[in-house]
């Protein structure tokens, strides 16, 4: 269950889903303070990372659309992401400009 599990969770490719998954993991009982990070465009020079805990996910980030590849990190590991964050973030942009998004909603062609 992984909820339940005191392990790192890693969700790539699905950052349109990261609000279900974070409310999903509250509701079958995962620590509210455990942290999540999603990280936009890692290594580029677009990369950006949001963290949170998951019971504030939703409410931060909620409406937000992350911009694909996006990796999104849940668990302990998180909250060691922020003191040893390499990468600095200073650009805005999509390093691929095109790309066809699957959601719960079907395929559909993101730019």
């Amino acid at each position: 269950d992984l909820a339940k599990t005191e392990d790192s969770l890693v969700f790539y490719m699905s950052s349109s889903n990261a609000t279900l998954i974070a409310e999903s993991l509250l509701k079958y009982g995962r620590n509210p303070d455990t942290g999540i990070v999603v990280i936009e465009q890692a290594t580029t020079k677009f990369h950006k990372t949001y963290f949170s805990n998951i019971a504030d996910f939703p409410a931060k980030y909620g409406k937000k659309e992350f911009i694909s590849p996006s990796l999104m990190i849940i668990g302990e590991v998180v909250n060691k992401a922020q003191e040893f964050c390499w990468k600095e973030e200073n650009e805005d942009g999509k390093y691929f400009p095109k790309f066809t998004s699957l959601t719960q909603k079907g395929a559909r062609d993101v730019e």
